[in-house]
């Protein structure tokens, strides 16, 4: 038996509302995302017969995933180089706003699965490690 997925994207009207057409009848995770923020998904079960109406999203500023790598271990230096990094290298350019777009974007999954994963964190914590002395070097 193989898995069936539907991605569908949509955007909010001004007024907060969203519409997804077309959907087939089954049982959905619908997820919102906005750049910034946190992510939220919650289930749905539709059926043409009912119209969710009442499909609420409240979405929080997300935890970094960096912050949440380094954990309590995390050390102000290590936070103001990759800040600096991101502010004054990564902003620059277009590729590095679309990095940092995407960070945002995908920042809460990554959380999620490094909560859901020690192993994962701690690979995230080595990257980071790795990665530090070499942009620290491209700040000098």
């Amino acid at each position: 038996m193989g898995l069936n997925f539907t991605i569908t994207t949509t955007s909010s009207d001004d007024r907060g509302f969203y519409e997804f057409a077309d959907l087939p009848e089954g049982t959905f995770t619908v997820w919102a995302f906005v750049q910034g923020y946190g992510a939220e998904g919650k289930q749905v079960a539709l059926n043409p017969l009912t119209p969710i109406d009442d499909l609420d999203f409240t979405l929080e500023p997300p935890a970094c995933p960096i912050v949440f790598a380094l954990g309590k271990d995390a050390k102000e230096d290590e936070l103001n180089t990759l800040r600096g990094f991101r502010d004054e290298v990564l902003s620059e350019t277009p590729e590095g706003q679309e990095m940092i777009k995407l960070y945002y974007e995908w920042g809460p999954l990554v959380i999620q699965a490094m909560d859901e994963e020690e192993k994962f964190k701690k690979k995230v914590r080595e990257v980071i490690d790795a990665f530090l002395p070499l942009i620290r070097k491209i700040l000098e």
